[in-house]
């Protein structure tokens, strides 16, 4: 019973907007300052004759037709030429005025008659009715003032040619005084054009902040999404034929923007919020990108050109009905999440929503309204936009606070490093407490001390394997890719965390992080760095945006804990034989070539001292060599006369040891570091990785 009801109240809405749409009222000039619109019902037969444009020609037999609107939509599709008549009443006070008419987009040729006299016309049609060129574009046509009757009905007949199953109208139609209709006209264009290029401008900027340093596939997608609508909105109101007078350039160029921007604009929308794109929309994606491959090759076949026009086109109009509902799905849960740009971007989707949903209804002639989709994407734009501005407003605001704050920080760190020191010592201590008490304390006291420091050793134990076992095992599974590591913390359990897996084919995710700190403390922190790296490894797609994710949690949900830590990202991509990288105040890693060393130096802010700030990343090529990955425990080791082994040891080593095993030139340089330092004490704990490709 709702369902019933649900469905009547659909056929009234639909029966109401329809009548609302339809003028069928006779059109009378009577006020000289007004522009008169010629759209509604209007007269049609779908055969030719010259006769046609006969003013005295009997139409009352004729069948009613929308203007605007298409054939195909009201059961002439495949009618090969199509005559409009229409009549206007002219009083006397439009006597020796300058009359002229804003033609709609009249799909494919037509042409043009007042009263019996032909005054313009867009295209060419041969005498049998058949398109021999093709030109829809809008016009004006200027009415010689000996064909005007005063006082009296005027006809206009409209002679249009069916070349690809499309035809129809397109646009409003208006009468008036010259002057008015041209401003009317040449406002419109502007505007439009304004509009269009803006979106190219916007597409621009997009795609240079893509290539930039951020790599970041949402600016891609937008960038897209604005030159497909730049070629919607262009193609929509004609200006095509302006740049290009060619039917096959308008087509495609229109085409294109009508069947694949929205395509890009949910793809902009899953990536911007980072929500995964699911399976019924990856589904969409194929449907929609094969009808555009047969729209792409549509010139050269009329079967798959008639298929396109009659069946293609309007299911990419349809598909925009599921994608429409998934952007809003993310975005308003993306608001419910508070995230950043979510409410201003959700503002722009309620204006696109609206020009969509009447954009469908104009499409299908359920209503006749004028169409506002390209102002309404354009207030989405400048919404995304607005939201990417606050955010850059805000980084920059980050980096001054940074700059304030820098020296109070840096004095803080010491003061930490040296507390850490002192912890390493007191770690050690404990490690060899029992030789000391035995000869300072009572057998009584001993002996309890004993079996304290013996459970100790025993939580501490534990505390190693359990460390020991959250490093990343069977590296050797790995396709592709040879992988050594060494990994010495300064007492039983340490700081240092690293984690290297293939997250996709041909895709390998290494992560190395340095907790500040040394013993147990440290050891915590870095199960809670493995727990929330776990959590988002798989998911974001970019080492910058993963770095940003830790450093917003750490600096909010861990915040009263004051947990810091350096970390270095990089993905691996084994197929196109590139290496993406990003970090967070780590120290430089090192990719050894044949003939050259790299320094990978890109640097971040340190995770957890600043909240909400960008990371960015770089790109480079990785076809041979070695990479190494490292904490700062094996440059800033000291012998006994305080000389740091130093970064320069490290690079000449590992240099001089690349045509030997991987492993080898590891522990080579550990051996070294231990040489160098000789019998002072190792203060900070170890990591080395090695990476190279599988012979």
């Amino acid at each position: 019973m709702t369902l019933i009801r649900m469905k009547s109240i659909f056929i009234i809405i639909v029966t109401f907007l329809i009548s609302f749409g339809i003028n069928s009222q006779s059109i009378e000039l009577d006020d000289v300052t007004n522009a008169y619109d010629l759209s509604g019902k209007w007269k049609f037969i779908s055969f030719d004759h010259p006769d046609y444009s006969n003013p005295d020609f009997d139409d009352s037999n004729w069948q009613d037709i929308l203007v605007p609107g298409l054939w195909r939509r009201q059961s002439f599709a495949d009618a090969p030429t199509g005559w409009y008549r229409n009549q206007i009443f002219i009083k006397e006070n439009w006597e020796g005025k300058n009359i002229s008419i804003l033609s709609p987009s009249f799909i494919d040729a037509h042409e043009f008659f007042f009263n019996g006299v032909k005054i313009g016309g867009e295209g060419k049609i041969d005498s049998s009715g058949k398109c021999l060129v093709n030109n829809s574009k809008y016009n004006i046509h200027h009415i010689p003032e000996s064909t005007i009757r005063i006082n009296s009905l005027n006809t206009i007949a409209i002679r249009v040619c069916n070349y690809s199953g499309f035809a129809g109208a397109s646009g409003e139609m208006v009468i008036g005084e010259r002057k008015k209709i041209s401003e009317k006209f040449y406002k419109s264009m502007v505007w439009n054009v304004s509009i269009g290029l803006v979106f190219l401008f916007v597409s621009i900027y997009h795609l240079i902040l893509f290539l930039g340093s951020r790599k970041d596939l949402s600016y891609l997608y937008f960038s897209v999404a604005c030159l497909l609508s730049s070629c919607l909105t262009l193609g929509y109101f004609r200006f095509t034929y302006w740049m290009f007078d060619s039917y096959w350039f308008h087509f495609y160029f229109f085409n294109s923007g009508f069947g694949m921007m929205v395509l890009f604009l949910v793809l902009f929308v899953h990536s911007f919020f980072e929500h995964k794109i699911p399976v019924w929309i990856r589904f969409l994606n194929y449907l929609v990108l094969i009808i555009y491959a047969l729209f792409l090759f549509s010139s050269a076949s009329t079967i798959l050109f008639k298929f396109y026009v009659r069946i293609g086109q309007p299911l990419m109009m349809l598909v925009g009905i599921p994608y429409a509902a998934s952007c809003s799905y993310v975005i308003i849960k993306a608001v419910k999440d508070k995230k950043s740009g979510s409410r201003i971007i959700g503002a722009g989707l309620i204006f696109l929503l609206a020009a969509f949903a009447t954009g469908l209804l104009l499409y299908f002639n359920l209503i006749h309204f004028i169409n506002l989709m390209p102002e309404s994407f354009l207030t989405f734009t400048l919404c995304i936009a607005i939201a990417l501005s606050a955010k850059f407003y805000g980084i920059n605001e980050q980096l001054l606070l940074l700059q304030r704050n820098h020296s109070e920080e840096l004095e803080r760190k010491i003061k930490e490093r040296t507390i850490d020191l002192e912890d390493a010592k007191k770690t050690a201590e404990i490690e060899t407490g029992i030789a000391w008490i035995a000869q300072r304390e009572s057998q009584e006291e001993k002996e309890k001390t004993e079996k304290l420091l013996k459970e100790i050793q025993k939580d501490m134990l534990t505390a190693q394997k359990i460390q020991q076992n959250i490093l990343p095992h069977n590296l050797d599974q790995i396709k592709k890719l040879k992988i050594s590591t060494l990994y010495k913390p300064v007492s039983s359990v340490g700081g240092d965390f690293y984690d290297i897996e293939e997250i996709r084919p041909g895709l390998v995710r290494a992560f190395i992080a340095d907790a500040t700190g040394h013993g147990v403390q440290a050891a915590l922190i870095t199960m809670a760095i493995k727990s929330e790296y776990e959590s988002v490894k798989d998911m974001l797609n970019s080492p910058a945006r993963i770095l940003k994710f830790l450093n917003d949690n750490f600096s909010n949900k861990y915040k009263s804990l004051s947990i810091y830590f350096t970390a270095f990202i990089i993905d691996i991509d084994t197929i196109y034989d590139r290496i993406t990288y990003s970090s967070a105040g780590h120290i430089p890693q090192v990719l050894i070539n044949e003939d050259k060393v790299q320094i990978l130096t890109h640097r971040g802010n340190i995770i957890g001292m600043i909240p909400d700030v960008e990371y960015d990343q770089e790109e480079c090529e990785f076809k041979s060599g070695r990479l190494f990955l490292f904490t700062d425990g094996i440059e800033e080791e000291f012998n006994e006369a305080q000389e740091q082994f130093g970064e320069e040891r490290v690079l000449e080593i590992l240099e001089k040891e690349k045509d030997k095993p991987l492993q080898t030139s590891i522990d080579s340089l550990y051996k070294a570091m231990n040489q160098f330092i000789d019998t002072a004490r190792v203060r900070d704990d170890i990591t080395l990785i090695g990476i190279e490709y599988k012979k």
